[in-house]
């Protein structure tokens, strides 16, 4: 089954299982952020000024293609960035999309980490990409030394290079990157400009759920003073960031020497896809965060809530050491994800739903998402899970 396909019919088949079965459910499918009741969070200090637009204003067509300007520094402001342009898109998804379909040609190679967000792969299939992949982990942290070798080994062989990382927080692991990883990271690419063009594909969707305030936008200053041939495509998401899921709003943040040049062509390529974005969205993100009271109250909602996610983690990683529970490296977020053979993911699968747990089954693991359920089941939910694997793989 196609993995879009995948995720929606096992979050339809929660769904329904809830409705039947209630707080027996336990729904760890979503990749949205719910309370403790649980509801879908949507913050007040974001849909407050949503609501004050007029219907002219919600309606009409963005004033500009590339996005409104008062949103375009609004997100700059946010995101603590300067000496960037940047394109208003249809979430980080349409940020995504644009920029594989704009740095590679067809049969050309992607190089993605070995554990991923399943749609990554679908754009590169839509685009005819080929995919390298890097062992993401090593130990407890970021597999540098894979990520060296598979980088060189394509832009060698194809005289560019285009590679895709999800940091902080990464979707579906949780893991966040080091300020030490990063560096290493960049040292690497900026010598590889020697062999062409370099194109990282960013996707930042879950930077506002990291624990640090700090951390955060720290990752940010390792793309400053880039080399001619480097250049850093950054993806936001006010899907998660102002839990705007269906206005499907975002932006695309260009790092580089060419970044106007690249403001251009990036432009025409939106243009020719989707035209312009959700006008409301931009205002109503735009007039909170460049409002001081409303820019402090949005702040203070957010940490609210990132410390909810954090309880859920924290809990869920105690118990799992404890039971002896394997997972891949994680640091924050919405999801933790459990390494898993794919021989035995249909099984593991079918035997969660027997005891009414509903995660997503991917190639390498079991991811959970913590963002949707309350901290009363995630209490002695890895014990549960712990067991039902056992028994499925040691038969």
């Amino acid at each position: 089954m196609p993995v879009q396909d995948r995720v929606f019919k096992t979050v339809q088949d929660a769904t329904l299982a809830k409705q039947q079965y209630g707080e027996q459910v336990v729904n760890a499918t979503l990749g949205a952020l719910y309370d403790e009741t649980p509801e879908l969070v949507t913050y007040d200090a974001f849909y407050s000024v949503f609501d004050s637009l007029s219907r002219k204003e919600l309606a009409a067509y963005a004033s500009h293609l590339q996005g409104v300007p008062a949103f375009r520094d609004a997100l700059a402001q946010w995101l603590s960035v300067s000496n960037v342009e940047i394109i208003a898109t249809p979430g980080s998804t349409g940020a995504l999309s644009l920029a594989i379909h704009e740095t590679l040609d067809e049969g050309q190679t992607i190089v993605m980490p070995s554990i991923y967000w399943g749609p990554y792969e679908l754009m590169a299939q839509f685009q005819h990409l080929q995919m390298a992949h890097y062992e993401m982990f090593h130990e407890n942290g970021f597999n540098v030394k894979d990520f060296k070798r598979v980088t060189t080994e394509v832009i060698q062989e194809q005289g560019r290079l285009t590679v895709l990382i999800n940091d902080p927080a990464q979707n579906p692991t949780g893991y966040s990157m080091t300020d030490a990883e990063w560096a290493a990271v960049m040292k690497r690419l900026r010598s590889l400009t020697e062999f062409g063009e370099i194109n990282v594909i960013l996707d930042i969707a879950y930077i506002d759920y990291t624990k640090s305030s700090d951390k955060r936008r720290s990752l940010f200053q390792h793309f400053t003073d880039l080399p001619e041939g480097l250049n850093i495509l950054v993806c936001t998401s006010l899907s998660k960031t102002a839990t705007a899921y269906g206005l499907r709003l975002g932006g695309l943040v260009l790092f580089s020497k060419q970044k106007e040049q690249l403001f251009e062509q990036y432009s025409a390529g939106a243009r020719s896809v989707w035209s312009n974005v959700n006008n409301g969205g931009q205002l109503a993100f735009a007039k909170m965060i460049q409002t001081p009271a409303l820019h402090e109250a949005f702040v203070q909602e957010q940490d609210q809530y990132i410390q909810m996610l954090s309880a859920r983690s924290t809990l869920f990683i105690q118990e799992a050491d404890r039971v002896g529970l394997q997972y891949f490296p994680h640091s924050e977020g919405f999801f933790v994800t459990l390494p898993l053979d794919v021989k035995y993911r249909e099984a593991v699968d079918q035997a969660l739903r027997q005891e009414l747990i509903y995660t997503i089954s991917l190639a390498g693991g079991v991811r959970v998402a913590l963002c949707a359920i309350p901290l009363r089941q995630v209490q002695g939910l890895a014990g549960r899970i712990k067991q039902i694997m056992d028994r499925v793989v040691r038969g």
